[in-house]
């Protein structure tokens, strides 16, 4: 068995010029052999103003308002399907999902009330 290896025949001319692409792990960049620098993304909020997160304020304000019997329910639908800030959509997405199951409690505890008591008010008729 030869156990000889001639690689004289193969060539290795491309094994320094691989291009791994625009790969990015973490804050360095493989692919151009850039730094990060701060200057790329200096705030930590967005400019848009969709992504800015909501004030405990805010919050506050917007519960008062959705708090209002029929006009808070018609507030909470409409901001719902609202694309000017995401965080505000989905909060008021849950609160009319509270809402809507708080209705339905109240819905079958009424029922159940009136089926409970019903057959008492017709006794007492008699």
């Amino acid at each position: 068995m030869d156990t000889n290896f001639d690689n004289s025949n193969y060539d290795n001319s491309n094994l320094n010029n691989v291009d791994y692409g625009n790969t990015n792990y973490g804050n360095y960049d493989y692919g151009n052999n850039n730094y990060y620098t701060p200057e790329q993304n200096a705030s930590p909020f967005p400019e848009n103003n969709s992504e800015q997160p909501m004030t405990v304020k805010s919050y506050l304000g917007y519960m008062v308002l959705f708090s209002i019997p029929l006009i808070g329910f018609i507030a909470s639908i409409i901001l719902s399907f609202n694309d000017e800030s995401k965080h505000r959509r989905s909060f008021a997405r849950g609160f009319t999902i509270y809402s809507i199951i708080v209705a339905i409690y109240f819905v079958i505890l009424i029922s159940f009330i009136i089926l409970i008591f019903s057959p008492l008010y017709s006794l007492r008729n008699i």
